[in-house]
């Protein structure tokens, strides 16, 4: 028989919402590349494209041989203390020819690493529709080319949910017919913990829909005195996107519908904030 010795290492924990964009030089604390013994063919830094800011990862496809596999890792996100919390990646990718076998797994952990359950798997075919399509050239994505990947929305997610020390992995595997296809990248991991209701939140019977969102997004609620206010959408980073100063009358419901044509597709916050009331929704622009 034989006995596997496997390192016992402190993970970091995050426990609040946090957006990892790869602007610091990596690794950063709790990310990790576990099997990086040729660097050249695993996840890389870049500046060559970014859905947030000016840097993402990403798998130099074009350098990667038959069969690669290139893994990325998380440090551990805290859903236990942060009930609704959600968790989200954008990628962008193009597959060099129809019959590219490129591959992304997603696979999370609550056991620090010591096993792990598949989330998602996701074809070339898959990853590329909506995104760079097929490009025999070395693919570079624009603005519109990311997509938004909403983990927690998966049902194979659900039991991680509730857990206080989440791992993810990123597993690419490189085309296992040829080799050497094109490029991936990966951007704006974003661990998101709605605050919800606050207890003295002097609103009753809140609602935005529809959630997810495309165009637009209804608000309702019963405000239960008169004050003034402001409806805000504000994005993970705190930027505020939209501000609208609106009076709030306790002898009727007040109902806004707002305009989500401009944002770009990603999590955002939708606050009410009066001089006694405060309430903050956690929504989805598809």
């Amino acid at each position: 028989s034989s006995t596997v010795v496997h390192a016992v290492t402190s993970t970091p924990v995050i426990n609040a919402g946090a957006m990892e964009s790869f602007e610091s030089s990596f690794p950063m604390p709790g990310w990790s590349l576990p099997n990086n013994t040729t660097p050249a063919q695993n996840w890389k830094q870049n500046s060559i494209a970014a859905s947030h800011g000016m840097q993402s990862m990403y798998i130099q496809g074009e350098v990667m041989p038959i069969g690669k596999v290139a893994v990325l890792q998380t440090p551990a996100y805290d859903f236990q203390n942060n009930p609704g919390a959600g968790f989200s990646f954008k990628y962008a990718y193009a597959r060099k020819t129809s019959s590219t076998s490129d591959r992304l797994r997603i696979l999370a952990s609550k056991d620090c690493g010591g096993s792990w359950k598949q989330i998602w798997s996701a074809t070339a075919a898959m990853l590329s529709n909506g995104s760079g399509g097929i490009q025999n050239n070395i693919f570079i994505p624009n603005a519109n080319q990311w997509k938004l990947f909403q983990l927690d929305l998966h049902p194979q997610f659900a039991e991680f949910l509730t857990e206080p020390r989440v791992m993810i992995q990123f597993e690419f595997t490189e085309d296992t017919l040829m080799g050497f296809q094109n490029r991936f990248y990966l951007d704006e991991i974003n661990f998101s913990t709605p605050l919800g209701l606050l207890k003295n939140h002097h609103l009753q019977y809140l609602h935005a829909y529809p959630n997810p969102a495309s165009d637009e997004i209804h608000l309702s609620f019963f405000p239960t005195q008169n004050e003034n206010a402001f409806i805000k959408i504000t994005d993970p980073a705190g930027r505020v996107i939209y501000s609208e100063s609106v009076a709030l009358n306790s002898s009727e419901k007040f109902t806004a519908t707002l305009n989500l044509c401009t944002l770009a597709s990603g999590i955002y916050f939708l606050q009410v904030e009066g001089e006694k009331s405060r309430a903050l929704l956690k929504f989805i622009k598809k």
